[in-house]
């Protein structure tokens, strides 16, 4: 049984249903469950979690991503979009396009033929496809963590391996800077929601489409397993302080 943070009880098999549904799944679950993004700014701050749960300004490089993984994992959906032919998002007919469609299913040519530039290049590549043969795609978890409700949507799942494919445009830097973007939390995050025993991660660079396979290993894990525990006393810190946070402050020294 789920319990999400309205006090709602859920069937397991009746809240993966429904998570198929991205507004339920971003919306309803975005204040009612943590997830990786969550965790990354509980971290942070409770400042920064409570700044979160407000409607998020979506970024270009958010726009591409979910694109990419479209284009890449899931092509059929790209039927369900609004594709507007124009040079850019200045305009009447954006505009129009907007008014009548979610913002998330509208996209222009240009970011559209983009995403399938990154996609073909990861389609063609041997040990990519290998990873995706035989294979689920974004496939939702949601567990009970601590007592307390975790959701998250798998890339790619194949025979007990997360596959994970995040695009980059510094592949050189990739294998140092995934701690900072809390890789390893979302690694073990997802071991744990998906009960599998291996993650990998398939980065490209946009620039210049190399690709790159990382593996995470135990300490990799471990690291990630450390920042999941921190961020569920972060959560309930929050629950404490939620309604005082304008006295929040914290110390440190500088060395």
């Amino acid at each position: 049984m789920i319990t999400t943070f309205d006090n709602k009880q859920w069937d397991e098999k009746d809240i993966l249903q429904r998570m198929l549904d991205d507004e339920f799944y971003y919306g309803y679950l975005g204040s009612n469950a943590l997830s990786k993004s969550a965790c990354s700014k509980l971290l942070k701050g409770p400042k920064a979690y409570r700044k979160s749960l407000k409607k998020a300004t979506e970024t270009q490089a958010l726009r591409d991503g979910r694109l990419i993984h479209l284009c890449t994992l899931e092509p059929h959906r790209i039927k369900d979009l609004t594709i507007v032919d124009i040079a850019s998002k200045r305009g009447k007919a954006w505009d129009i396009a907007l008014t009548q469609n979610h913002p998330q299913m509208v996209y222009t040519q240009k970011e559209l033929n983009y995403a399938n530039s990154i996609a073909n290049e990861l389609l063609n590549c041997k040990d990519v496809s290998n990873y995706l043969s035989e294979a689920e795609f974004e496939v939702p978890g949601i567990k009970m963590i601590d007592n307390l409700a975790f959701r998250g949507k798998a890339d790619i799942i194949r025979k007990g391996i997360i596959i994970d494919v995040k695009t980059t445009t510094k592949i050189d830097s990739f294998k140092y800077s995934a701690k900072a973007f809390d890789y390893d939390l979302q690694a073990a995050l997802y071991l744990r929601l998906f009960d599998c025993y291996e993650f990998v991660f398939i980065a490209i660079d946009k620039e210049t489409k190399e690709i790159k396979i990382f593996e995470c290993n135990d300490s990799f894990i471990s690291n990630g397993e450390l920042k999941l525990e921190m961020a569920i006393n972060k959560y309930r810190e929050y629950l404490e302080i939620q309604n005082e946070l304008h006295n929040y402050v914290t110390y440190e020294i500088l060395e």
